[in-house]
């Protein structure tokens, strides 16, 4: 830690602790009194221009400032986060700056560690995917050729063989497809800018145009407000959701979109008239694969509310459900007013 004091539009360094002293190699004795501009050489006229920016910011938000830095001491690299919390008088004049430093070396070299992995671990999955599905594609190729080749030379029974060893490859591939989708939401970086959600949910029900065409029904939106967050995830989050309204309902859909606000962040719900989930299933239905139908009778991988929920996680915010079976389905999804992605 580092006491600062602020006086005539000027910063003058008055202590360090002890932990600050051993770790840096500074003194008090040595840095009381001066002003970052007396830190050379011990620091590059760089780091000292710095040093005054930041603590010029600290003064003008009155707010605390937070950074991480890497520092070279007696030759060590190091990498710190420092803190700058500002001391006010009562009539809230700024008369002092307290900087704490954590050393985080060790957790910068694991976050390293960390993306380094996601890439090869990305890089293996596309590789595996293109080496998973070359064969596949050749398989239903060879069904269909063998299916139109020789059509009049096979019974029911060698035709309906041929028919499921062609939905199996497609299936396989799908599966494949969809599990590279679940890696590259999990590991991609987030690129979070202002979306307004009126228009998301918009564009995501022109995705599904056809989908919603071809059972009909209705999609009440309420006004929606601004959220920060990476738009082609929250898209694809709001599609599922959506689309999974439609699928799983045995009525006319009818399916409604809105949001209400808490404290720190905006809950959106989709609500649907559809068949509903009995309760000991809803924690079953955010993990990879899981289905709680069979496929004849609702296509589907099994991996889109998995896809959701790692969305919604990067995000930093939450998902869960409310459900009666037979009435429908209520999904809740929590996004903080100030978005933070997750690693």
């Amino acid at each position: 830690t580092s006491l600062s004091s602020f006086r005539n539009g000027e910063f003058y360094y008055r202590e360090l602790n002890p932990v600050y002293e051993r770790l840096t190699g500074l003194t008090t004795e040595w840095i009381k009194g001066r002003k970052p501009d007396e830190l050379h050489p011990r620091f590059s006229y760089e780091m000292i221009d710095l040093i005054k920016s930041r603590y010029a910011n600290c003064v003008d938000s009155g707010e605390n400032i937070q950074y991480e830095e890497q520092r070279n001491f007696d030759g060590q690299e190091s990498w710190w986060l420092t803190t700058l919390t500002p001391l006010k008088e009562v009539d809230g004049r700024i008369f002092r700056i307290v900087g704490s430093s954590a050393l985080i070396t060790k957790q910068k070299q694991l976050e390293n560690d960390l993306k380094a992995s996601n890439k090869e671990l990305a890089e293996f999955g596309q590789s595996i995917s293109h080496d998973l599905q070359a064969p596949l594609r050749r398989i239903a190729s060879f069904a269909q050729l063998l299916e139109m080749d020789y059509k009049d030379k096979l019974d029911d029974e060698a035709k309906d063989f041929i028919q499921k060893i062609y939905t199996g490859a497609k299936q396989m591939q799908t599966m494949i497809q969809e599990l590279l989708k679940y890696s590259r939401i999990s590991h991609r970086e987030l690129n979070m800018r202002e979306i307004d959600m009126n228009w998301l949910i918009k564009d995501a029900i022109l995705v599904l145009d056809k989908q919603i065409e071809l059972v009909g029904g209705k999609i009440k939106t309420q006004n929606l407000p601004t959220v920060h967050g990476n738009k082609q995830m929250l898209s694809l989050l709001f599609q599922n959701l959506i689309s999974n309204a439609i699928k799983y309902n045995e009525r006319l859909p009818e399916i409604e979109i809105g949001v209400y606000q808490d404290e720190n962040s905006y809950v959106f719900w989709v609500k649907d008239n559809g068949i509903g989930i009995e309760k000991e299933y809803f924690g079953d239905i955010f993990k990879t694969f899981r289905r709680l139908h069979p496929s004849n009778k609702y296509s589907g991988t099994g991996i889109g509310l998995s896809n959701c929920k790692k969305i919604v996680e990067r995000h930093g915010g939450e998902i869960w459900l409310e459900s009666t079976v037979t009435e429908g389905s209520t999904f809740f999804v929590r996004l903080p007013h100030l978005t933070n992605a997750n690693s």
